[in-house]
């Protein structure tokens, strides 16, 4: 599910862990991004921080896919909290669970992803889908100042000057989208 979802909308593996059910609307299709999550305290409770910057805090809208996989996904863990009875452990309420409702570890998340993802002959990490999510707009024709909002850059210079080696023929796709608006 966190791959899922951070392909989806570009989001960081941090900010995915980090997702609680309060912040997902389904019927408006979003993701309310308040917060990230990368480490636990000695209680095994996932310590969360706010974002660096109050773009990093942000509203995600999300396609179809990712709509129908997040309801398949509550209604999964809606039996597996059947199933776990008094033992189910999501007291912040988390998308991402492990099958007892704990929180995911963001270490063993990124390592299991690379296994998996070597196993199919690829050679991406986790952090790769953000990239790849980003790239896919810039393909698109999607303006950078939204992308940069969308994945929650402070500034715009930021996802202009990671995401350059992508833009290379831009400016002739804007020409070409220009006169064809012109019915030229």
């Amino acid at each position: 599910m966190p791959a899922f979802v951070s392909y989806h909308t570009g989001m960081r593996l941090a900010e995915v862990l980090a997702l609680s059910w309060e912040d997902v609307d389904l019927s408006e299709r979003t993701l309310d991004v308040r917060r990230s999550y990368t480490m636990m305290d000695e209680d095994g409770e996932p310590i969360f921080k706010e974002p660096q910057t109050r773009a990093g805090r942000r509203s995600v809208e999300i396609g179809s896919a990712l709509v129908q996989m997040l309801r398949r996904h509550r209604a999964h863990q809606a039996k597996m909290r059947i199933r776990a009875g008094g033992s189910w452990q999501n007291r912040h309420d988390l998308v991402c669970t492990r099958e007892e409702g704990s929180a995911l570890i963001s270490r063993t998340v990124g390592t299991q992803f690379t296994r998996k993802a070597r196993a199919l002959g690829l050679k991406v990490a986790f952090h790769g889908l953000r990239h790849t999510h980003v790239s896919m707009l810039i393909k698109a024709g999607v303006p950078v100042k939204f992308i940069s909002a969308r994945i929650g850059h402070a500034r715009l210079s930021i996802t202009q000057d990671l995401y350059a080696h992508l833009m290379p023929g831009m400016g002739r796709q804007a020409v070409e989208m220009f006169e064809e608006m012109l019915g030229q």
